[in-house]
This record gives C-alpha cells, sequence and structure tokens, in this order.
C-alpha cells in the first residue's frame, strides 16, 4: 500500500507540475551554415563554396567559376554562371571555334540541332561575335544541393561527349 501512495504522489508531483526540476542546460545556437539551407537561392560565394565542397578546384573568370572534370580520356571545361538577377545558374561548354561559320555545310548545323533533342534540358547555341559552338544548360537558382548539382554537372558532360562526333565539326 505504502508503494501505491508513494507511485501516485510522484506522478501527482510530476503530472502537476508542482515539483521543481532542475534547469536544463543552456542550448547552444549551431553556427549559421556557409551554404544556403534547402529553397534558398545560391550567391557567387555559396557557388564557389559548393564547387569546392564537390573537390573541382574552380577557377574565378570574370563571370563565374571555371572547372576541370577528367574521366577516362576526356577532359571537360564547364564555366558555372549565375544570372544578372541571380535566378538561374547557367553550365557553358566552349566546345569549337569556326573562322568562317558560313562556309560549313548545312548538315553540319543541322546535325547539331538534332542533337539537341538528345542532350536536353542542355542545348547548342553559336555566338556570332566569337565563332564559338556552346553547350549549355541553364537550371533554376533555388533548392540546389551538392547532390544535385553534382548530377546537373555529370549529365552535362555526358551530353558533351555523347555528341562530340558533330559538334567536332565546326571548324
Amino acid at each position: 500500500m505504502n508503494r501505491w501512495i508513494a507511485t501516485i504522489a510522484c506522478a501527482a508531483l510530476v503530472l502537476g507540475g508542482s515539483a521543481e526540476l532542475p534547469a536544463a542546460p543552456p542550448v547552444q545556437e549551431a553556427p549559421q551554415p556557409a551554404l544556403p539551407a534547402v529553397g534558398q537561392s545560391l550567391t557567387d560565394a555559396t557557388l564557389l563554396q559548393l564547387l569546392d565542397g564537390l573537390g573541382y578546384a574552380p577557377k574565378k573568370l570574370s563571370k563565374g567559376y571555371l572547372i576541370a572534370i577528367q574521366r577516362e580520356s576526356w577532359t571537360y571545361y564547364v564555366q558555372l554562371v549565375l544570372s544578372p538577377d541571380q535566378t538561374k545558374l547557367g553550365m557553358n561548354a566552349n566546345l569549337a571555334t569556326s573562322a568562317n561559320p558560313a562556309a560549313l555545310p548545312a548538315s553540319v548545323w543541322l546535325a547539331l540541332l538534332q542533337d539537341n533533342e538528345d542532350v536536353d534540358p542542355s542545348c547548342f547555341y553559336f555566338n556570332r561575335k566569337q565563332n564559338k559552338l556552346y553547350l549549355h544548360r541553364v537550371l533554376d537558382n533555388h533548392a540546389i544541393t551538392s547532390a544535385f548539382l553534382r548530377e546537373q554537372i555529370d549529365k552535362f558532360c555526358q551530353n558533351v561527349k555523347s555528341s562530340a562526333d558533330d559538334w567536332g565539326a565546326v571548324k
């Protein structure tokens, strides 16, 4: 019987809150993460940190960063750059320069246009001021995680390699 009374008394103290409990140690605030939280946009600084964290050793360009990726016998050079309003993240690969692009047969350009279907969401574009052919991919700049960025860079590099026979004809 005494046991029951002691148990009920303890329960009453705990449930009733009349017993004073020792104060919990103060909670220390975690340091702010260097990278944006999920759902936030990248900045130039956090893009650099993300690329560093993925082991790419980015080099600062006048716009964005350049990474070099070596796989098998290939070296892929990919520029990553934020749009001026920072709503998009672009990837570019400089594939070829043509001294006289108008002299190339239409079949070369047609093959690249057809390749756009296979490399989507990447696409080929030609900069007429520089006479350079690029492969380009655009991502919305929100909720970009390191895993997602690595996956997109890997797919982009696959696009470069899978279309090499066609963009290699641009000279």
